[in-house]
C-alpha cells in the first residue's frame, strides 16, 4: 500500500512538473522534470520487482522459507 502511495504521488509531481514546464520553459524545469520522471520510474520498477518476489513467497508456502531458528 505504501508503494502505491509513493507512486501515485510521484505521479502528481510529474503531472505539476509538466505544468510548470509548460508555463516557464527554462532548462533547469526540463532538467528537473527529466530527473523527476527516471527516479518515479526507476521505484515503480523497484516496487513491481519486490512486489513480484512477495507474491512468490506467498504462493510457495511456508515450506519455502528458510528456517532460521531451530
Amino acid at each position: 500500500m505504501m508503494g502505491y502511495a509513493f507512486s501515485l504521488e510521484l505521479s502528481f509531481l510529474i503531472g505539476a512538473s509538466i505544468l510548470k514546464t509548460m508555463i516557464s520553459r527554462q532548462w533547469n524545469d526540463i532538467a528537473q522534470l527529466v530527473v523527476t520522471i527516471v527516479i518515479r520510474t526507476a521505484l515503480n520498477l523497484l516496487l513491481e520487482r519486490a512486489h513480484k518476489m512477495g507474491q512468490k513467497e506467498i504462493t510457495a508456502g511456508p515450506d519455502a522459507w528458510p528456517h532460521v531458528m531451530g
